[in-house]
């Protein structure tokens, strides 16, 4: 079979209502030189029959677990077998624009110097209802030091240079739930750049099966991952970051959904973060 240039990694779980959706809006994309490797961790919905439907399409590598092992795990997985020379990521309940691949390999190609590439997202509901879109900095620079206050750049629908997965490799488990955050931290500070296309190329859909997890969880993970990436890499950090990064941890341990949302969207407009 000739290798493809793209691997999409989808790792999913109890996605029957909306697989169907996801898996047309990625083989039919305007850019077909890809394979899938969809992993099926352990759905005990009907997630299975809807792939058995799509298996006729060569592009099409399917796995399931025996033992559920998450999503780093996956990921993991998922890119030590992919063979494209750039990782797609997509999840398993969400819609990918049918022109996504080719502006993202676009991209990539017209900029070499670029290892990372995601965009704007625009928030759906379960009914297709649209919601806000949310915009990232589309500057390196901006990317790279704005990463220590919020998720600058969309995991969900990166495509990314298999390259940086071969020097930092493995997602950390240990930061489940952020696992891209750290991923993505480690990748900006070991010399790769990454970029966001100003405009929606993704839909991002919330409803009420999405994993949430404790707000406090979420707040002790993400204050870890920063002081250990810190020590790790070596990266100095000005008094006032880490004030920031405590009264990040602070407010996340305080607050959570939407009134946290709110209160950081104000403290980033106030300090300009």
């Amino acid at each position: 079979m000739k290798t493809p240039l793209i691997s999409v990694v989808v790792s999913f779980y109890n996605c029957e209502r909306y697989l169907d959706e996801c898996l047309t809006s990625t083989l039919n994309q305007s850019f077909s030189d890809f394979e899938v490797i969809l992993i099926n961790d352990c759905s005990t919905d009907n997630s299975d029959a809807v792939v058995q439907k799509y298996l006729h399409d060569k592009r099409i590598v399917y796995i399931i677990n025996d033992t559920r092992k998450y999503l780093s795990l996956n990921l993991n997985y998922g890119i030590s077998i992919a063979r494209g020379k750039f990782i797609a990521r997509l999840d398993g309940d969400d819609y990918n624009p049918l022109d996504r691949f080719a502006k993202q390999i676009d991209f990539l190609d017209t900029h070499p110097d670029i290892d990372i590439v995601s965009g704007y997202l625009q928030v759906i509901d379960e009914d297709w209802n649209f919601k806000n879109i949310i915009t990232k900095p589309t500057d390196p620079e901006i990317i790279k030091s704005k990463i220590f206050y919020y998720l600058t750049i969309a995991h969900c629908c990166s495509m990314i240079r298999k390259k940086v997965y071969d020097h930092i490799w493995l997602y950390r488990a240990k930061y489940n739930y952020w696992e891209d955050v750290d991923r993505t931290f480690r990748a900006l500070y070991s010399g790769h750049k990454a970029a966001n296309l100003p405009e929606v190329v993704y839909f991002y859909r919330k409803h009420s099966s999405s994993v949430n997890t404790n707000h406090k969880i979420i707040a002790k993970i993400s204050l870890e991952l920063k002081k250990n990436n810190i020590k790790e890499l070596g990266i100095k950090v000005s008094p006032f970051e880490w004030t920031t990064f405590y009264g990040h941890y602070v407010f996340g341990m305080l607050f959570k959904g939407s009134t946290q949302d709110k209160i950081f969207h104000y403290i980033k407009k106030i300090f300009r973060i």
